[in-house]
């Protein structure tokens, strides 16, 4: 069983956005280097994405691979911990991740398959340009959504040869 439930994972967006800040900055260490290291929250996300990559990813990976699936059962999963739409500004109930902590996250989860990341991470798609270029009226609506509940939204490309 995972030790971090949702509720704990929303506890940590808050304290996870304002000490990163803190530590990805430029700050010189006692002995005049560069403070790279990954703070506290970001470890205890990093650790969370870790555990559920093994104990639910990689034991249905192969499974998953061999039938051709839908991973919903682990997307489902994934929303359940919070793992899944960190993106989605904490304005609009997401927990407003950065860059490098979905990355933390995404990499996690790709270890135990990268099919089922590329499920949960396509979200991104899909979202991105409401969250780039969408009203207050329209980022309420649909990124509101996709954290009531755990959907799944798509992004239709265009490719021109």
């Amino acid at each position: 069983m995972l030790a971090i439930t949702k509720s704990k994972a929303i506890l940590l967006r808050n304290s996870c956005c304002k000490a990163t800040v803190r530590c990805l900055t430029s700050s010189v260490n006692a002995a005049g280097g560069f403070c790279f290291d990954f703070t506290a929250e970001q470890k205890e996300f990093q650790g969370l994405a870790r555990k559920f990559a093994r104990e639910e990813v990689l034991p249905k990976a192969a499974e998953l691979d061999k039938t051709g699936e839908y991973p919903w059962a682990l997307i489902k999963k994934a929303w359940e911990l919070g793992l899944i739409n960190t993106h989605i500004p904490q304005k609009y109930g997401g927990l407003g991740l950065n860059s490098l902590e979905n990355c933390m996250i995404t990499e996690e989860i790709a270890y135990g398959c990268t099919g089922v990341q590329t499920a949960i991470e396509a979200n991104s798609l899909g979202q991105m340009p409401v969250i780039l270029a969408g009203n207050e009226e329209q980022k309420k609506k649909y990124l509101g959504r996709m954290i009531e509940e755990p959907l799944v939204c798509v992004c239709r490309l265009y490719i021109y040869v």
